[in-house]
This record gives C-alpha cells, sequence and structure tokens, in this order.
C-alpha cells in the first residue's frame, strides 16, 4: 500500500517542520500583543484542521452561525 519512507525523505521531513515551527515562532514574537497571536493561532489551527479533513476526504465543516462576522452595508 504505501512505501516505506527512506532516511533522506524523513530527514528532510523533520526538517521542513522545524523550519515550520522557528517561522510559527518567530511570527508570534513579532506581535507581542496577546490578542493577536491568539487570533493567529486560531487561524493557523482551522487551517490544519480543513487541512486534515481534505486529506482524510471528509467534508469541510461550515462555521457556526455565530464565529460568522456580520456583513458590513455599503451605500452607493
Amino acid at each position: 500500500m504505501f512505501e516505506p519512507l527512506d532516511q533522506i525523505t524523513l530527514a528532510r521531513a523533520h526538517r521542513d517542520e522545524i523550519d515550520r515551527d522557528l517561522a510559527h515562532r518567530a511570527l508570534l514574537r513579532s506581535f507581542p500583543d496577546h490578542s493577536i497571536g491568539r487570533v493567529i493561532r486560531a487561524a493557523a489551527g482551522q487551517a490544519l484542521i480543513r487541512a486534515g479533513e481534505t486529506l482524510a476526504g471528509l467534508p469541510h465543516r461550515s462555521p457556526s452561525p455565530a464565529a460568522t462576522p456580520p456583513a458590513i452595508a455599503t451605500t452607493r
């Protein structure tokens, strides 16, 4: 079914994971306000959930109505 991963592939995946972690930490440090950091972490978490659902072949869950911001009225 799946081919075993060789050592080079595993090393590259580990390096990529470390690079993503360092970039994430740098991004959070660049926003010292904790509320902004929470928003960024929440958005990243939602992106990971959607990616996992896609990989698993699951339908995406729609956000709850309470999480949806109200529409902005525009006038012309």
